[in-house]
């Protein structure tokens, strides 16, 4: 009667039945909900791009890493949410699946609270180190604090989204986003196409867009079986938290040093003039869309891991891991394939025109490192889901060197077009490190998970 229940609803065992056709079943809905989240954000850069020029998109440009960081932040704390509750989903643990969902909303509290102050105080000092020019500066200010207000909305968002991906829900976090689309254009074409807001409005059209997914997450979280908690469930629970914390911690600080090496980036593009920040703010936005299935692919891939890493099936593992890889060669090739064909096409839909050089050198190198950039995503979730969150902050810290080793002496060579490879030739770095240490972390899982083996599992799925 259980598992009749949990088939009704939008759960989804990932440790039965074929892993390629559970990984794309349950990928699909989540690349197709990422490209509508980075759908909204092209309409703020193609509306920005035609109603308010270069310098409503070198706005945009001079504040993305700063909202990538926030954006980040909430969503390696929901990933890790996600690991965690998947792997105990996987184990048929009940009650501990309950017990984890109660203390994780707690620590979702405690980490908003100390978010949204800090965020507010730290962006004028984050724009000015990164050299933001001028002219940018006040609207630059304007946009960040506005969106920094709508930390919340992401927040909630991305937890009951991650509550969702642990039980294999990837639909409802699509229907969100659909909604939250249809919401972020007409309020685009209202606030700044209609009433000039210029970067401010793009900004508020963004928050009320993640407020109205967040309510449509939060409304199936309440119907589902699995999340209904009881005043028990909320007792401390420190294997719980001390679980949370080794996966999130690192995950966090992997985001800093991300952000860190991004910004590092930025001031030097800034030094390049408006013109240029607009031409590479553009890009970035394109290639938002083009690192949506990466990104959806590998939580699909950590959900799969985390469940059948509860259950004990390594042997599945590995299958789901080389159907992860084969799916996201195949995706990069074909998305490559497509910028080459249509990308000046796609850029000269918002970019001015004195940026459009600018933006097809950046987009062109970028697309062509897809096919390093999907297996290295791939690999990274697969193998934090198998608990291991050191390795991928090791990378985080190569490729922090990388981007400033790179940004630093490239242009002397290159130009001004040695700006494209600080991100690039970093996710080469990560790829062969990770992708060296993947197979051994996987065999040693495998053997510790013998050695604590006590006979099969037999509770009932929460």
């Amino acid at each position: 009667m259980a598992q009749n229940s949990l088939t009704k609803s939008r759960a989804l065992d990932m440790t039965e039945g074929r892993s390629a056709k559970l990984i794309l079943r349950f990928g699909l809905p989540l690349i197709l909900a990422n490209t509508l989240q980075q759908v909204y954000a092209m309409v703020d850069t193609i509306i920005l791009g035609r109603h308010a020029g270069t310098m409503g998109l070198a706005v945009l440009g001079s504040s993305s890493w700063p909202v990538w960081l926030q954006v980040s932040i909430l969503s390696n704390f929901s990933q890790a949410c996600s690991i965690l509750l998947a792997q105990r989903y996987g184990a048929g643990e009940k009650e501990r699946f309950r017990n984890a969902l109660a203390n994780l909303y707690r620590l979702a509290a405690v980490l908003l609270l100390i978010m949204l102050p800090l965020l507010q105080l730290t962006v004028r000092p984050v724009l000015q180190w990164q050299n933001t020019p001028p002219a940018l500066m006040e609207e630059a200010v304007i946009y960040l604090r506005i969106t920094f207000w709508g930390t919340i909305s992401v927040f909630l968002y991305n937890l009951f989204s991650a509550c969702l991906r642990a039980i294999g829900d990837g639909k409802t976090p699509l229907y969100a986003i659909g909604f939250a689309t249809a919401v972020n254009v007409l309020l685009d074409i209202w606030f700044v196409a209609h009433l000039g807001m210029g970067a401010r409005g793009a900004a508020i059209a963004t928050i009320a867009a993640q407020t109205a997914s967040a309510l449509i997450c939060l409304r199936r979280v309440l119907k589902e079986e699995s999340f209904r908690l009881q005043r028990k469930h909320f007792r401390r629970d420190g294997a719980v938290t001390r679980q949370f914390f080794d996966l999130s911690i690192p995950m966090l600080l992997q985001s800093f040093i991300i952000a860190f090496g991004g910004s590092f980036v930025q001031m030097h593009v800034n030094a390049y003039g408006e013109v240029f920040v607009a031409g590479m703010s553009a890009t970035n936005k394109v290639f938002g869309m083009l690192e949506t299935a990466a990104i959806a692919l590998a939580q699909a891939t950590a959900t799969f891991v985390g469940q059948n890493y509860g259950a004990g099936r390594f042997g599945r593992i590995r299958r789901g891991i080389r159907v992860s890889l084969g799916i996201a060669m195949a995706i990069a090739v074909f998305l490559l394939t497509a910028m080459i064909l249509f990308g000046r096409w796609i850029l000269s839909l918002y970019v001015t025109p004195e940026a459009a050089e600018v933006s097809w050198g950046l987009l062109l190198t970028m697309s062509c490192f897809l096919l390093v950039m999907y297996p290295m995503y791939v690999l990274r979730q697969a193998i934090q889901a198998l608990g291991n969150t050191r390795i991928p902050l090791l990378a985080a810290l190569i490729q922090l060197v990388v981007r400033i080793l790179v940004t630093l002496f490239l242009p002397i060579l290159l130009g001004r077009a040695g700006l494209y490879f600080p991100t690039t030739l970093a996710w080469v770095s990560s790829l062969i490190l990770i992708g060296a240490i993947f197979p051994g972390w996987l065999a040693r899982c495998e053997r510790e998970a013998g050695r604590k083996a006590t006979g099969p599992q037999t509770a009932g799925r929460p």
